[in-house]
């Protein structure tokens, strides 16, 4: 995104991805059901921390409960960050 359009952009991705509904897959209103396991959503919250421990500021998202986590938005994240280096396979975009 060229610096220009940033501001604007980041803006309405951050609200457009913490709008989005997480909770149970069978609800129709749910984008964001579960990760595959507990210890993938373990995982994620390492990365994220280990992200914004290093420099990262996390626009929306966070914690979660359990298997649920919330569309995360990142920025600043490191080029050596695991975010940055490896698939996330859950709601995180950097």
């Amino acid at each position: 995104v060229h610096s220009d359009l940033y501001p604007d952009f980041r803006q309405r991705f951050v609200a457009a991805a913490a709008a989005l509904r997480m909770g149970d897959p069978r609800d129709e209103a749910v984008f964001l059901g579960p990760v595959i396991d507990a210890a993938a959503a373990a995982r994620l919250r390492a990365w994220i921390d280990e992200a914004t421990s290093t420099g990262a500021r996390l626009l929306c998202g966070g914690a979660g409960t359990a298997q649920l986590l919330p569309a995360c938005v990142l920025e600043n994240v490191a080029h050596n960050a695991r975010l940055w280096r490896e698939e996330a396979f859950g709601p995180v975009a950097v």
